[in-house]
């Protein structure tokens, strides 16, 4: 989750990378060539940086707003977590960030000593009240926020819903920003973020962005 002002640490320098144990076989992970995260967790107790290969969807600068916040000296540097989430009916979650009007797939930033898949089960566990299975791979979003001198990698993957559905336990900044727990059918869910691309909270533009070319890039997947 992304904390406006917040003082809570960040992964500072290299950001987390995807580890190594993979599972060997899950079925769409065969038939889509996808690599598949270990449910038991990562190998050892944090990735290892530098060894990631998971592909870049997009990279993400103020400029694709239209705003002109110039370059700071130095980024802060921040990995984060997401994943889209399908229920047993095919439908995903999304949380619709009712002050600020837009939605946001579940995620949020990885602390620092916890490894991306950590980092990844408990945002969903937070924000959606969910637990996940057969956790796949998509690739990175990067983003430049100037105006917060934040760089910042977003690894994104695609999950299924682990037993039944629960209730989020929200940060004092989700509560106030009203955030509720959305599910829907993906092409409903690419249609809402599509209508929003006039979003003008600073943050919201560039998770409006990020998350919408998450979407089509799982809506793309072959089934």
């Amino acid at each position: 989750m992304v904390r406006r002002g917040s003082a809570k640490p960040l992964y500072a320098g290299s950001i987390p990378a995807q580890a190594s144990g993979l599972l060997p076989g899950w079925r769409n992970g065969i038939r889509r060539g996808l690599k598949i995260l270990d449910p038991k967790g990562f190998v050892g107790p944090n990735p290892t940086p530098g060894t990631n290969d998971m592909k870049t969807i997009l990279t993400i600068r103020d400029k694709d707003f239209g705003l002109d916040f110039p370059d700071p000296p130095v980024y802060q540097e921040r990995g984060a977590a997401r994943a889209v989430v399908f229920d047993g009916d095919r439908k995903i979650a999304l949380l619709h960030v009712t002050k600020l009007s837009y939605h946001k797939l579940p995620g949020g930033g990885i602390e620092k000593g916890e490894s991306t898949e950590d980092a990844l089960r408990r945002e969903i566990s937070e924000e959606i009240g969910c637990s996940i299975v057969n956790v796949r791979e998509l690739g990175i979003v990067e983003e430049f926020r100037n105006k917060f001198s934040l760089h910042q990698l977003s690894y994104c993957f695609f999950a299924d819903l682990d037993g039944e559905k629960g209730v989020p336990h929200l940060e004092q900044d989700e509560i106030a920003d009203g955030f509720e727990t959305v599910w829907l059918s993906i092409k409903d869910a690419i249609t809402i973020l599509e209508s929003e691309t006039g979003v003008e909270d600073y943050e919201g533009k560039f998770i409006q962005m990020r998350d919408l070319s998450v979407l089509r890039q799982v809506n793309e997947l072959p089934a």
